[in-house]
């Protein structure tokens, strides 16, 4: 996500912030961080958003899409608490990662369990894997437009740390640069 989109970011542009999630861990840690000009509420995404319509300018839903039951849902509640004219940012994890991992068709929605580990401590994280096809229709059939759709390339240091994953990722000089006039490769 582009960092002209964070919280911080957009309070220095004068922007009002109201930041949601259904964690009250989470939640914490964003009052911590952002302060008290920034609102902070408890929202589930699975649920309608407490929200008028036509309230907000920009929505900005980074790596949350893929947990949330039903995505189509949750987008037209953006469509609603958007003002005309409004955007949103939106980042998913690719699913061809979850497919490779996974197997089964790339075709396939369905939901797929992972177990996250920290130190010590064992999380069991539940998320949907869908094709880009799926979750790109769903985001037309809210209202919306999509201007463009970016799959980045694995950054440098992930040959170091993951050098056979590494070795798969196509070519970057095969792929020709995003400009305003020509949509990234897609």
């Amino acid at each position: 996500m582009d960092r002209a989109y964070t919280p911080k970011k957009l309070l220095a542009r004068g922007g009002e912030v109201v930041a949601i999630d259904a964690s009250e861990p989470m939640l914490e840690l964003a009052r911590k961080r952002l302060g008290p000009s920034v609102d902070v509420r408890r929202a589930d995404l699975n649920e309608p958003l407490a929200f008028d319509d036509e309230r907000f300018e920009l929505v900005i839903c980074p790596l949350v899409i893929h947990h949330v039951n039903d995505r189509a849902a949750v987008l037209r509640e953006f469509f609603r608490v958007l003002r005309p004219g409004g955007n949103v940012v939106l980042s998913t994890q690719h699913p061809t990662t979850d497919w490779l991992r996974k197997g089964g068709s790339y075709f396939d929605v369905r939901e797929e369990e992972d177990v996250w580990k920290r130190g010590d401590d064992s999380y069991t994280v539940r998320f949907w894997r869908e094709p880009l096809t799926s979750l790109c229709a769903a985001v037309a059939e809210a209202g919306f437009l999509i201007e463009r759709l970016v799959e980045p390339l694995p950054v440098e240091t992930m040959r170091e740390r993951w050098p056979e994953e590494w070795g798969k990722a196509p070519p970057r000089a095969r792929l020709p640069p995003a400009s305003p006039s020509q949509p990234a490769a897609a």
